[in-house]
């Protein structure tokens, strides 16, 4: 088996030519699958292992990437680690590892029971992440932010936003680090659609986005369309005007400029990926349904977006849709996705030279996709 990774030559070209003649070449994506954790260049060149970790949720600023350790023994524990250079060590062996070791970050703070988002800000000295905190019925996302070394810890509340008790969805720092975008889940009492179906319960279902400063003061809601909860609609009457409303779950990954970047997992169209103003107007789609492997990344230049992506497939079940996920960029405005296609033969003599000294299994190690960071 082959890996299938676009090229993007035309769109790198014309990102060049607009940039002009000395712009920088776009920064290496990151990605990672069940095996470990690589970096390419979004024309398909420069392809690299970069360890023997799978490191998911990740992100990365150029210089380092910081991502969760899988594994029950080591999970929620951090790692941070170099974007370039290419490392020997194996995140398999449990938490005294002595890889594992030098590059476990240990934010000083109660951590979550996993991440599920992790971001740098702009200035690569911050650190957001998002995770479910407590148990049972009283588990909920929180949103926590710390200083790259661990120190600075901080759980941000989103209760102060309107009094209601929400589960965060996922955040994004805006481009100057002193806003976060919030997306968030919660129960509300207008519920319309319990009257058609003459359902009762203590709230339906709602999500929004949110935006709050960076040490969580100052929340207010940002966009909020009308929506009916997804598990209703098979309920509603025939002809009832409610069918046409969605059922939104947004969940934000990028902020750059006026222009904020979210995936909305409608429980009836799959996955989509919009964009909005930040001051909450022009909502968009730019992609059709999908679905998604973790979260899409922007281009620190707000250009491309890259994501492991499954497109037409509503369930997100590569056995029910009869493909695999694939690595593709697409520009930040919408348009064609572009796969990214490896360009060089991944043999035991590439490995050799250009990946891991003395390994012979990037071929098998190569395959598949699951999160992506740029």
């Amino acid at each position: 088996m082959t890996v299938a990774v676009s090229c993007l030559a035309a769109a790198s070209a014309a990102a060049s030519a607009d940039a002009g003649p000395r712009a920088a070449p776009l920064r290496p994506i990151v990605y990672v699958n069940g095996y470990a954790t690589y970096s390419i260049r979004p024309d398909g060149t420069r392809w690299k292992q970069l360890n023997e970790c799978y490191l998911g949720p990740l992100a990365t600023n150029g210089r380092q990437i910081v991502g969760a350790f899988s594994g029950a023994r080591l999970s929620p524990a951090l790692a941070l680690v170099p974007a370039q250079a290419e490392l020997v060590n194996d995140c398999d062996n449990g938490p005294r590892d002595p890889s594992v070791l030098r590059y476990r970050l240990r934010p000083r703070g109660t951590q979550p029971s996993y991440w599920n988002t992790l971001a740098w800000a702009r200035d690569g000295r911050r650190i957001l992440g998002v995770g479910p905190f407590g148990t049972g019925g009283d588990q909920r996302g929180r949103i926590v932010v710390f200083d790259a070394n661990g120190m600075g810890y901080r759980i941000l509340d989103t209760s102060g936003l309107d009094g209601v008790r929400s589960s965060v969805t996922g955040a994004a720092w805006s481009a100057g680090g002193d806003r976060i975008v919030v997306g968030r889940v919660f129960k509300s009492s207008d519920c319309p659609e319990f009257v058609e179906t003459k359902t009762v319960g203590a709230g339906c279902d709602r999500s929004e986005l949110a935006v709050m400063h960076a040490d969580g003061s100052g929340a207010r809601s940002l966009y909020r369309p009308p929506q009916i909860e997804g598990s209703q609609v098979d309920d509603l009457p025939e002809g009832s005007g409610l069918h046409k409303l969605p059922s939104p779950i947004f969940t934000p990954f990028a902020w750059h400029g006026n222009r904020i970047y979210v995936t909305d997992g409608d429980q009836r169209n799959g996955t989509r990926i919009a964009v909005v103003g930040n001051d909450g107007t022009g909502f968009r789609y730019l992609t059709g349904r999908g679905s998604l492997s973790g979260s899409p990344a922007l281009s620190p230049d707000g250009r491309h977006v890259a994501l492991v992506w499954l497109p037409g497939c509503v369930t997100g079940s590569e056995t029910t849709c009869g493909k695999s996920p694939s690595l593709y960029v697409m520009s930040s405005a919408g348009g064609p996705l572009r796969t990214v296609r490896v360009r060089q033969p991944l043999t035991s003599a590439t490995c050799s030279r250009g990946s891991l000294p003395g390994r012979r299994t990037c071929i098998r190690t190569n395959i598949g996709f699951d999160r992506v960071a740029w």
